[in-house]
């Protein structure tokens, strides 16, 4: 994928013969922005999402790319969990996407900041199913997504309705030669291709194979690998050991045999969507019970500890108020409803640049995987902590513990080193806070908030 263009600031920018201004950046891409702009032509303004691309030359492969994005997003407008585009203006250097704004923001957001999906049933069985209708849609109409994943699904402020945007990389081509397409967390190994021993591929499969991955996302807040390829080491478990999902998510075994049919090994076998609609629509949960996780292992645990935790149930979600001085000097305790907002509202005070962005302290993992976000200091792979169970080893396979160089799920207390660092960290954050204005209790309050988000 290419780098991230270089834009200026196009704040307060008025296009479309003075129709739209443009108001706030609100996400950038591999080949463009995208503002939150809002319309000057009516007395009742109203808001948009535009997104903003350089204009290439006539025939260039980005020239190419952007005219079949078009193409294919305007023929798919029309569906319910498609965002619209309204029309394509252009000046002497940009392209201009006019689309429907959505204040919910991406998917991604929605499962690991807010953690709707989070035990809700109910909610992971319905936006999934919408998610199955409308990659059906596009098949039947010959259109082929090929970078399906949850930062390119919008959801709507109530968290019960998605939709699916960004064509940038579609096409109708179904066995297609373009490999390395996508995003390498949610492209099948047939895309990613790593022997280069195939002469094309099919766009069907690899966006069934991507959601497949995001139904993982929201049952479990992870990325379950690197990218598809025996070279990385969590793929690599889960392509050797048939047991290895419920050996590290909290899944239900409904759930994983959904995972196993929609991540199938053998491309000949994938499933139709209408196939895996009605299973999806016969499954009673997607979680493990109390009882399986108390009996499971150490990153089972984890996983439910962190992510598993009582939320509200997502139609009953409400945004933060505004007035931040009332909750936040609340002495009542702090519910978990409280920490959301909390959380929320520091993010946002991040974004808007009032709260400095620090960068992760020693001894807090960021990687892909199942121990995504997980404070794991990496051990001798050959000594583990010893509280805690042996790695199971599969049948029949011998162990590779001692040539083992990838992340451990093995926790230890930090060292005295990641100690001090975090320690420093901590203060930097404390000091960016207060000078910000706010009172020592918003910004204790927030530090916390600060700290729970890793």
């Amino acid at each position: 994928m290419p780098g991230k263009v270089c834009f200026p600031d196009m704040t307060c920018k008025v296009i479309d013969a003075g129709r739209l201004q443009l108001l706030d950046l609100i996400g950038r891409g591999g080949y463009g922005a995208v503002y939150r702009a809002r319309s000057l032509s009516t007395n009742t303004p109203r808001l948009y999402a535009v997104k903003v691309q350089p204009k290439s030359p006539a025939g260039s492969t980005k020239a190419v790319y952007l005219s079949r994005e078009i193409e294919h997003h305007m023929t798919l407008s029309s569906h319910p969990n498609v965002i619209t585009i309204h029309r394509v203006v252009q000046d002497a250097t940009y392209v201009y996407l006019v689309m429907d704004y959505c204040p919910g923001g991406d998917m991604w957001r929605a499962i690991v900041g807010r953690q709707v999906f989070a035990r809700n049933d109910f909610l992971v069985r319905s936006v999934f199913l919408q998610l199955i209708d409308t990659v059906a849609a596009c098949h039947e109409l010959g259109i082929y997504h090929r970078d399906l994943k949850p930062n390119n699904i919008l959801i709507s402020h109530d968290c019960n309705h998605v939709f699916i945007t960004d064509f940038g990389l579609s096409t109708k081509t179904d066995k297609n030669m373009t490999f390395n397409a996508g995003t390498a967390q949610y492209k099948s190994p047939e895309c990613a291709n790593p022997r280069r021993d195939l002469d094309y591929y099919s766009t069907a499969r690899s966006d069934i194979w991507a959601l497949g991955v995001i139904l993982l996302n929201m049952l479990t807040g992870r990325k379950p690998w690197g990218s598809p390829t025996v070279e990385d080491e969590f793929y690599k478990q889960f392509h050797n050991n048939p047991d290895y999902l419920r050996e590290v998510f909290p899944i239900s075994q409904e759930a994983e045999d959904i995972l196993r049919i929609v991540l199938c090994l053998d491309e000949q076998d994938v499933i139709s969507l209408s196939s895996l609609r009605r299973i999806v629509e016969n499954t009673r949960t997607f979680f493990m019970t109390e009882e399986e996780v108390a009996n499971a292992g150490a990153c089972v645990k984890h996983i439910a500890r962190s992510y598993l935790r009582p939320r509200r149930q997502a139609e009953q979600y409400r945004e933060p108020e505004k007035d931040e001085s009332n909750s936040l000097e609340d002495d009542s305790d702090d519910s978990d409803e409280h920490s959301i907002g909390i959380r929320s509202r520091s993010l946002l005070a991040v974004e808007e640049g009032r709260i400095p962005v620090f960068h992760t302290p020693l001894g807090v993992s960021r990687n892909v995987g199942p121990h995504l976000a997980v404070p794991v200091v990496c051990v001798d792979p050959k000594h583990p902590d010893p509280s805690l169970p042996a790695p199971s080893v599969p049948k029949g396979s011998k162990s590779t513990s001692s040539q083992n160089t990838g992340p451990s799920p093995y926790r230890t207390p930090l060292t005295s080193s990641a100690n001090s660092e975090m320690r420093g960290w901590m203060r930097g954050t404390a000091e960016g806070i207060l000078q910000s204005g706010l009172s020592l209790r918003q910004s204790v309050r927030r530090m916390v908030s600060n700290v729970k988000g890793f």
